[in-house]
Protein backbone atom coordinates (compact mmCIF):
# COMPACT_ATOMS: atom_id res chain seq x y z
CA UNK A 1 0.00 0.00 0.00
CA UNK A 2 0.80 3.26 -0.74
CA UNK A 3 0.19 5.19 1.96
CA UNK A 4 1.99 8.55 0.55
CA UNK A 5 -0.61 8.30 -2.07
CA UNK A 6 -3.86 9.78 0.80
CA UNK A 7 -0.86 12.29 1.89
CA UNK A 8 -2.40 15.19 -1.17
CA UNK A 9 -5.57 14.55 0.15
CA UNK A 10 -5.16 15.27 3.62
CA UNK A 11 -3.38 18.70 3.11
CA UNK A 12 -5.57 19.65 0.71
CA UNK A 13 -8.99 18.66 2.80
CA UNK A 14 -6.91 20.88 6.08
CA UNK A 15 -6.60 23.46 3.48
CA UNK A 16 -10.06 23.90 2.60
CA UNK A 17 -10.86 23.98 5.97
CA UNK A 18 -8.46 26.61 6.91
CA UNK A 19 -9.50 28.41 4.25
CA UNK A 20 -13.30 28.41 4.81
CA UNK A 21 -13.23 28.71 8.74
CA UNK A 22 -10.23 30.87 9.60
CA UNK A 23 -12.08 34.04 8.55
CA UNK A 24 -15.38 34.00 10.61
CA UNK A 25 -12.81 32.67 13.52
CA UNK A 26 -10.29 35.34 13.51
CA UNK A 27 -13.75 37.43 13.28
CA UNK A 28 -15.32 36.16 15.95
CA UNK A 29 -12.18 36.57 18.21
CA UNK A 30 -11.42 40.08 17.09
CA UNK A 31 -14.70 41.77 16.68
CA UNK A 32 -17.26 39.62 19.30
CA UNK A 33 -19.52 37.89 16.96
CA UNK A 34 -19.45 35.44 13.72
CA UNK A 35 -19.85 37.03 10.25
CA UNK A 36 -20.01 35.38 7.38
CA UNK A 37 -20.84 38.31 4.82
CA UNK A 38 -23.97 40.36 5.45
CA UNK A 39 -25.06 37.71 8.32
CA UNK A 40 -24.45 38.48 11.64
CA UNK A 41 -24.75 35.32 13.49
CA UNK A 42 -26.61 35.46 16.91
CA UNK A 43 -27.23 33.79 19.47
CA UNK A 44 -23.87 31.46 18.68
CA UNK A 45 -23.20 29.35 21.64
CA UNK A 46 -23.39 26.66 19.82
CA UNK A 47 -21.09 27.96 16.91
CA UNK A 48 -18.81 28.65 19.59
CA UNK A 49 -18.26 25.16 21.32
CA UNK A 50 -18.20 23.31 17.98
CA UNK A 51 -15.51 26.37 16.71
CA UNK A 52 -13.60 25.05 20.00
CA UNK A 53 -13.83 21.40 19.46
CA UNK A 54 -13.43 21.54 15.69
CA UNK A 55 -10.13 23.14 15.50
CA UNK A 56 -8.90 20.91 18.35
CA UNK A 57 -10.65 18.18 16.20
CA UNK A 58 -8.35 19.18 13.40
CA UNK A 59 -5.15 19.76 15.37
CA UNK A 60 -5.24 16.60 16.82
CA UNK A 61 -5.72 14.70 13.41
CA UNK A 62 -2.91 16.41 11.76
CA UNK A 63 -0.81 15.10 14.72
CA UNK A 64 -2.41 11.48 14.55
CA UNK A 65 -0.99 11.91 10.61
CA UNK A 66 2.21 13.21 11.36
CA UNK A 67 2.88 10.47 13.88
CA UNK A 68 1.26 7.39 12.05
CA UNK A 69 3.80 8.57 9.35
CA UNK A 70 7.06 8.32 11.74
CA UNK A 71 5.75 5.54 13.83
CA UNK A 72 7.63 3.00 11.76
CA UNK A 73 11.21 5.02 12.13
CA UNK A 74 10.62 6.58 16.07
CA UNK A 75 8.42 4.02 19.00
CA UNK A 76 8.03 7.27 20.75
CA UNK A 77 6.61 8.13 17.79
CA UNK A 78 4.14 4.82 17.93
CA UNK A 79 3.23 5.20 21.17
CA UNK A 80 2.04 8.67 20.88
CA UNK A 81 0.03 7.35 17.87
CA UNK A 82 -1.44 4.71 19.98
CA UNK A 83 -2.52 7.22 22.92
CA UNK A 84 -3.88 10.13 20.78
CA UNK A 85 -6.00 7.70 18.39
CA UNK A 86 -7.84 6.73 21.64
CA UNK A 87 -8.50 9.87 23.06
CA UNK A 88 -9.83 10.71 19.04
CA UNK A 89 -11.87 7.88 19.41
CA UNK A 90 -13.29 8.05 22.96
CA UNK A 91 -13.19 11.43 23.26
CA UNK A 92 -12.63 14.31 20.75
CA UNK A 93 -14.39 12.79 17.52
CA UNK A 94 -17.78 12.10 19.61
CA UNK A 95 -17.55 15.82 20.75
CA UNK A 96 -16.91 17.15 17.36
CA UNK A 97 -20.05 14.49 15.88
CA UNK A 98 -22.00 15.57 19.18
CA UNK A 99 -21.49 19.24 18.75
CA UNK A 100 -21.79 19.36 15.08
CA UNK A 101 -25.09 17.64 15.38
CA UNK A 102 -26.12 20.92 18.14
CA UNK A 103 -25.01 23.29 15.63
CA UNK A 104 -27.38 21.96 13.15
CA UNK A 105 -30.48 21.62 15.54
CA UNK A 106 -30.01 24.88 16.89
CA UNK A 107 -28.98 26.97 13.62
CA UNK A 108 -32.05 25.46 12.01
CA UNK A 109 -34.60 25.72 14.78
CA UNK A 110 -33.35 28.80 16.49
CA UNK A 111 -33.08 31.77 13.91
CA UNK A 112 -35.36 33.02 11.42
CA UNK A 113 -35.11 31.84 7.76
CA UNK A 114 -33.90 35.52 6.38
CA UNK A 115 -31.15 35.83 9.20
CA UNK A 116 -30.10 32.79 8.45
CA UNK A 117 -27.15 30.93 5.48
CA UNK A 118 -27.68 27.46 5.18
CA UNK A 119 -31.30 26.89 6.35
CA UNK A 120 -32.58 29.99 4.49
CA UNK A 121 -34.98 27.64 3.04
CA UNK A 122 -35.20 23.44 2.79
CA UNK A 123 -34.64 23.73 6.00
CA UNK A 124 -35.68 20.23 6.64
CA UNK A 125 -34.09 18.82 4.00
CA UNK A 126 -31.43 20.79 5.46
CA UNK A 127 -31.24 18.51 8.94
CA UNK A 128 -31.37 15.30 6.78
CA UNK A 129 -28.51 16.11 4.70
CA UNK A 130 -26.05 17.52 7.70
CA UNK A 131 -27.37 14.64 9.65
CA UNK A 132 -26.15 11.99 6.97
CA UNK A 133 -23.12 13.51 6.79
CA UNK A 134 -22.12 12.67 10.68
CA UNK A 135 -23.29 9.72 10.00
CA UNK A 136 -20.92 9.12 7.13
CA UNK A 137 -18.02 10.67 9.24
CA UNK A 138 -19.12 8.01 12.40
CA UNK A 139 -19.23 4.99 9.98
CA UNK A 140 -15.65 5.69 8.65
CA UNK A 141 -14.40 6.36 12.12
CA UNK A 142 -15.63 3.50 13.67
CA UNK A 143 -14.74 1.57 10.65
CA UNK A 144 -10.95 2.85 11.58
CA UNK A 145 -11.49 1.71 15.18
CA UNK A 146 -12.63 -1.91 14.14
CA UNK A 147 -9.86 -2.04 11.82
CA UNK A 148 -7.23 -1.27 13.71
CA UNK A 149 -8.66 -3.18 16.86
CA UNK A 150 -8.43 -6.27 14.43
CA UNK A 151 -4.93 -5.31 12.92
CA UNK A 152 -5.53 -4.58 9.97
CA UNK A 153 -3.17 -1.26 9.29
CA UNK A 154 -4.41 -0.81 5.32
CA UNK A 155 -8.12 -0.84 6.19
CA UNK A 156 -7.41 1.40 9.10
CA UNK A 157 -5.60 3.92 7.14
CA UNK A 158 -8.44 3.71 4.28
CA UNK A 159 -11.09 4.26 7.12
CA UNK A 160 -8.84 7.60 8.45
CA UNK A 161 -8.44 8.98 4.74
CA UNK A 162 -12.43 8.81 4.39
CA UNK A 163 -13.89 10.29 7.92
CA UNK A 164 -11.29 12.90 7.28
CA UNK A 165 -12.72 13.67 3.88
CA UNK A 166 -16.20 13.64 4.84
CA UNK A 167 -15.78 15.95 8.08
CA UNK A 168 -14.50 17.91 6.06
CA UNK A 169 -16.79 18.16 3.16
CA UNK A 170 -19.31 21.33 5.01
CA UNK A 171 -15.98 23.27 4.40
CA UNK A 172 -16.27 22.09 1.03
CA UNK A 173 -19.69 22.95 0.34
CA UNK A 174 -18.63 26.74 1.77
CA UNK A 175 -15.19 26.39 -0.63
CA UNK A 176 -17.41 25.74 -3.65
CA UNK A 177 -19.59 28.69 -2.94
CA UNK A 178 -16.21 30.62 -2.88
CA UNK A 179 -15.41 29.70 -5.99
CA UNK A 180 -18.46 30.28 -7.75
CA UNK A 181 -18.82 33.59 -6.21
CA UNK A 182 -15.38 35.04 -6.68
CA UNK A 183 -16.76 34.71 -10.46
CA UNK A 184 -19.09 37.21 -10.15
CA UNK A 185 -21.73 35.69 -10.43
CA UNK A 186 -24.75 34.11 -8.40
CA UNK A 187 -24.75 29.90 -7.71
CA UNK A 188 -27.63 28.10 -9.69
CA UNK A 189 -26.97 25.38 -7.13
CA UNK A 190 -28.98 25.44 -3.89
CA UNK A 191 -27.52 24.47 -0.57
CA UNK A 192 -29.15 21.10 -0.90
CA UNK A 193 -28.26 20.63 -4.78
CA UNK A 194 -24.22 21.97 -3.61
CA UNK A 195 -24.08 19.59 -0.97
CA UNK A 196 -24.89 16.41 -3.52
CA UNK A 197 -22.50 17.80 -5.63
CA UNK A 198 -19.93 17.88 -2.85
CA UNK A 199 -20.75 14.56 -1.79
CA UNK A 200 -19.65 13.72 -5.25
CA UNK A 201 -16.48 15.12 -5.39
CA UNK A 202 -15.53 13.55 -1.88
CA UNK A 203 -16.19 10.23 -3.30
CA UNK A 204 -14.78 10.78 -6.36
CA UNK A 205 -11.70 11.86 -4.45
CA UNK A 206 -11.81 9.11 -2.11
CA UNK A 207 -11.88 6.73 -4.92
CA UNK A 208 -9.25 8.23 -6.83
CA UNK A 209 -7.01 7.97 -3.84
CA UNK A 210 -7.88 4.09 -3.22
CA UNK A 211 -6.99 3.55 -6.60
CA UNK A 212 -3.45 5.47 -6.52
CA UNK A 213 -2.44 3.59 -3.49
CA UNK A 214 -3.95 0.03 -5.16
CA UNK A 215 -6.83 0.45 -2.74
CA UNK A 216 -10.13 0.57 -4.75
CA UNK A 217 -10.88 -3.20 -4.65
CA UNK A 218 -10.27 -2.93 -0.79
CA UNK A 219 -13.21 -0.41 -0.76
CA UNK A 220 -15.26 -0.59 -3.80
CA UNK A 221 -18.53 -1.85 -1.51
CA UNK A 222 -17.92 1.22 0.77
CA UNK A 223 -17.58 3.59 -2.16
CA UNK A 224 -20.66 1.66 -3.54
CA UNK A 225 -22.83 2.05 -0.50
CA UNK A 226 -22.23 5.67 -0.31
CA UNK A 227 -23.17 6.49 -3.71
CA UNK A 228 -26.25 3.99 -3.17
CA UNK A 229 -27.38 5.59 0.39
CA UNK A 230 -26.71 9.54 -1.72
CA UNK A 231 -28.85 8.76 -4.33
CA UNK A 232 -31.82 6.95 -1.95
CA UNK A 233 -31.81 10.60 -0.26
CA UNK A 234 -32.11 12.72 -2.97
CA UNK A 235 -34.84 10.29 -4.63
CA UNK A 236 -36.13 9.80 -1.35
CA UNK A 237 -36.50 12.69 -0.37
CA UNK A 238 -37.38 15.04 -3.86
CA UNK A 239 -40.41 16.60 -2.01
CA UNK A 240 -38.25 18.48 0.62
CA UNK A 241 -36.11 20.12 -1.67
CA UNK A 242 -35.09 22.28 -4.52
CA UNK A 243 -31.54 21.12 -6.17
CA UNK A 244 -31.47 24.32 -8.41
CA UNK A 245 -31.30 27.85 -6.62
CA UNK A 246 -35.03 29.06 -7.28
CA UNK A 247 -33.81 32.66 -5.72
CA UNK A 248 -31.61 33.72 -7.93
Amino acid sequence: MKRASYTPYFVAATAVILIVFFEPTARRLAGGHWQRGKYVYQDSLSLDVHAVIGFTFVAAFVIQIILGRRQRAHDSARRLHEKLGKLLIILVVPLFVGTAAWVVADRSTSIAPELSVIFKVDREMGRVVLGELLVFTSFFFVRAWLAIRDGDVARHVDAVLGAFLMASAIATIRFLYSAIWATGAGSPFSVIGMYFITVAIVVGAMALAYARAGRFAANRRVLAGLVAVTMATGLLCMPLYDFMDTTS
